[in-house]
C-alpha cells in the first residue's frame, strides 16, 4: 500500500493503523482519516491542498500543540519503554526482520517506534 502525504500538514508520515483507519503520523498534526479505510484509498482520495511552506498557526495554537506532543511523547516512550536513537533502532530493525509480515501489532510498533524517532530531540538527533 502506498499511502500519499497528510492533506493537512504535507508530510509522508501517513499509518494505517489495524483499526482500518489512517493517521497522521506527525504529532504536530495527527489528521485521522475516514473510517473503514482497509486499504488506505480514502486518505489517498481526500484532497491535498498547495503547500506555501507557510505556518498558519497562532503562537497559542503552537504552544499548545507542542505541550502536547511532549505530552504524548512522554506517554509514548513510557509504553515503548525507550527513548534514545539507539535504543528505537534496533528495536525497529528487531521487529522489523523478526514480527510476521502481517502481525497486526507489528505495523502498531513500528508506526510507534519511528513517530518516537521522528520527534527525537535535536540534541539527541545529531
Amino acid at each position: 500500500m502506498n499511502l500519499k502525504p497528510c492533506p493537512a500538514c504535507g508530510r509522508e508520515s501517513a499509518i494505517l493503523v489495524p483499526t482500518d483507519v489512517v493517521y497522521c503520523g506527525n504529532f504536530e498534526c495527527r489528521m485521522k482519516g475516514p473510517e473503514r479505510d482497509h486499504d488506505g484509498s480514502k486518505w489517498n482520495a481526500l484532497p491535498r491542498l498547495p503547500r506555501e511552506g507557510k505556518n498558519t498557526m497562532s503562537k497559542q495554537t503552537t504552544r499548545k500543540s507542542e505541550a502536547e506532543r511532549a505530552l504524548l511523547r512522554k506517554a509514548l516512550v513510557a509504553l515503548v519503554g525507550a527513548d534514545g536513537k539507539d535504543e528505537l533502532l534496533g528495536m525497529k530493525a528487531v521487529i522489523t526482520n523478526e514480527m510476521p509480515e502481517h502481525d497486526s501489532d507489528k505495523a502498531a510498533a513500528l508506526g510507534a517506534l519511528q513517530a518516537l524517532l521522528d520527534t527525537l530531540p535535536e540534541a539527541a538527533n545529531g
